[in-house]
């Protein structure tokens, strides 16, 4: 598969007036929609369904996979996801990649 990863522009995670606003686009991904900044394209996923995009700044993304790339398998609706996010072992500190 591959992925375009979108920045959603106007969310600034370094204010608490960006995280509300990134909190918002959650429940209506079409808002986000309207505000897509220029593409990143990722590389194929590997054999364990893994690719990297590296040096995204702090910010809100959507991903969308591209149409097609996923060898019969079912495709992913597009998701919101931040740089840094929560990070899941002790949901404390912050991951950057």
């Amino acid at each position: 598969m591959v992925y375009e990863i979108y920045p959603v522009t106007g969310v600034d995670l370094t204010t608490n007036a960006g995280w509300a606003l990134a909190q918002s686009y959650r429940d209506d991904i079409d808002a986000a929609r309207q505000h897509l900044g220029t593409v990143v394209t990722s590389a194929p996923t590997d054999s364990s369904g893994l690719t990297t995009v590296s040096n995204l700044p702090i910010g809100l993304y959507l991903v969308h996979e591209v149409p097609g790339t996923g060898q019969g398998l079912t495709s992913v609706r597009d998701f919101l996801i931040t740089i840094p996010t929560t990070d899941p072992r002790d949901n404390q500190s912050w991951l950057y990649d």
